[in-house]
């Protein structure tokens, strides 16, 4: 199944679909996304336009029944399959996804959607886990048992067992593979079965399905895990248990009874770039404080993006998802790194912006207001290039120093 690709802040259009895609964005999956726009929190991830939708600065994949969409970030140039690399290398490099099985050469991997590959990375998790071995925890149980052991249950034991006197009604303890931790993933194998629609994971599915011990069907929210505990035993369970939280956190079925669940993976781009520059400078070796806050008024904080330090002096850092292609922050932006060079004791802020064709070479600009314990401060524009970084954004700093 092909899947169809747009770009963040784009409108799709179910009369229109996308020209070289076998598979068209139909009123069916615009009515699903409407329902989860209206019902389901989805009006943050896009906003309902005439016989479509409008993405907004979410990135990721929406899948409804069998359309799989991929939001994908975009300056001004670099093709979907560019773009396809450059989220994929962001989210494994962020920690927002663990895919780690994913090398970046690998190129095979191009053809398919970010969900396709975070469901076989879960089902490559439960393989592991089966070979391994399922852990067995102990459980009370209430039943008939041929041999007394626990707590008989009188009242029970009577009105069950008057014809078969041979059989004890108790509470007792047993020691299998039935608790929570399986429970949850089950349930996440279940999303992930009625989800799947590519051969290649088909008949993976469905021999874990087959292999996993049936488990007794729970109700998953996000306090459910919260109350969860791992201990040393169970710790080999810890990467399989965070994408099950993942699948089952973002998944919205049709409690109708239909066919129109949605999957929403999706990720704030401007979280996601600004992650993405902190884990290339730690990278670097450059020293750098990441979100460090200060109360700022009552009991509200003020938190810049970075504080870097080199050769003994600091410097604010900003990183913003946005296109400013003259080097012209807006006075948003450039009030909130000049408050941060205040509140920090700090001369020198950057705003760091994803390059495009059109980005100048920069120099700081001056803030006209002089602090008297501070003296000059300046805020630079610099750009990085995401989609070629070997230019690391280290680089791109220090040059500016």
């Amino acid at each position: 199944m092909e899947v169809l690709r747009i770009y963040e802040h784009k409108i799709l259009r179910f009369e229109e679909g996308l020209d070289g895609h076998e598979e068209r964005f139909t009123e069916s999956h615009y009515k699903a996304m409407v329902d989860y726009h209206d019902n389901k929190g989805g009006s943050k991830y896009y906003s309902l336009v005439r016989s479509g939708v409008k993405f907004s600065q979410y990135v990721g994949v929406i899948q409804i029944q069998d359309l799989t969409i991929e939001i994908l970030p975009k300056t001004d140039r670099g093709t979907e399959s560019q773009w396809h690399d450059v989220l994929l290398k962001m989210l494994r490099e962020t920690r927002f996804l663990k895919l780690d099985y994913i090398s970046e050469a690998s190129l095979r991997y191009r053809k398919y959607s970010i969900l396709h590959l975070y469901f076989a990375e879960y089902l490559s998790q439960l393989r592991h886990l089966i070979q391994r071995g399922l852990i067995k925890k102990y459980r009370q149980r209430e039943g008939n048992l041929t041999a007394l052991k626990g707590a008989l249950l009188f009242g029970q034991h009577l009105s069950k067992n008057i014809i078969h006197k041979e059989r004890f009604y108790t509470r007792h303890q047993v020691y299998d593979q039935q608790h929570l931790i399986h429970q949850i993933l089950n349930e996440a194998l279940v999303v992930v079965k009625r989800m799947v629609n590519h051969s290649s994971l088909v008949d993976e599915v469905n021999r874990i399905v087959f292999e996993f011990p049936e488990q007794q069907k729970i109700k998953v929210t996000s306090q459910v895990f919260e109350r969860l505990k791992l201990d040393r035993k169970s710790e080999p369970y810890h990467k399989a248990l965070e994408i099950a939280k993942m699948i089952l956190l973002n998944y919205s079925p049709d409690i109708k009874g239909g066919n129109n669940d949605l999957f929403a993976l999706l990720f704030d781009m401007n979280d996601l770039w600004e992650e993405y520059i902190y884990r290339q400078l730690l990278k670097s070796g450059i020293k750098v404080q990441y979100q460090n806050s200060m109360l700022f008024w009552e009991t509200r904080l003020m938190r810049p993006d970075m504080v870097v330090s080199h050769k003994g002096k600091k410097y604010i850092l900003d990183a913003k998802w946005k296109i400013v292609n003259d080097a012209q922050p807006s006075d948003e932006d450039l009030r909130q790194v000049f408050a941060y060079n205040i509140y920090w004791g700090v001369k020198n802020g950057f705003l760091v912006y994803p390059q495009t064709s059109l980005s100048p070479k920069t120099s700081p600009g001056r803030y006209q207001k002089v602090i008297s314990d501070i003296g000059q401060l300046t805020c630079q524009v610099v750009y990085f290039d995401v989609i070629d970084d070997s230019r690391t954004i280290s680089k791109v700093l220090t040059d500016s120093l």
